[in-house]
């Protein structure tokens, strides 16, 4: 099985990043219209805007877990990889990855971007190219093109 090139999984995140970043804009924009409203209110409009908030942090939350976990375990690639042929697999079997494996994995994209992105960024250094998020849940990027 052959390497994913580093570039490739580069702009195969980008292109997942400007998905999750759109469907969150929409979401915020509809959150925001309602809170807009929420702040025109008295003492219970200032407790609904607050919970408001914490109910879209809990919902793109789960939206980026949920897409990550989805497209991991029923395509073994999200979109922006599929693009390039990419594709996730068990470290050890080469099989495809498990729905906990891609949950640790969406947990390491956390961990690795909160970190200043040095997770994503070991990937250039590590000797199988794997990232914390690959690590961590004991995966690998492939590329399908031989």
């Amino acid at each position: 099985m052959k390497k994913a090139n580093p570039f490739k999984r580069t702009i195969a995140d980008l292109i997942d990043g400007v998905i999750l970043i759109s469907v969150k804009l929409v979401i915020a924009g509809c959150f925001i219209n309602i809170s807009v409203i929420l702040t025109k209110m008295d003492r219970i409009g200032f407790i609904l805007n607050i919970s408001l908030w914490v109910f879209y942090l809990i919902s793109i939350t789960l939206i980026f877990f949920g897409y990550y976990i989805y497209f991991f375990t029923k395509y073994s690639a999200t979109p922006g990889k599929m693009l390039f042929n990419l594709k996730v697999v068990d470290d050890k079997t080469g099989r495809n990855i498990t729905k906990k494996q891609a949950f640790l994995r969406a947990v390491g994209y956390l961990i690795g971007g909160f970190a200043l992105y040095l997770g994503i960024i070991w990937i250039l250094f590590d000797k199988k190219d794997q990232g914390w998020h690959d690590k961590i849940a004991s995966t690998r990027m492939i590329d399908l093109i031989k």
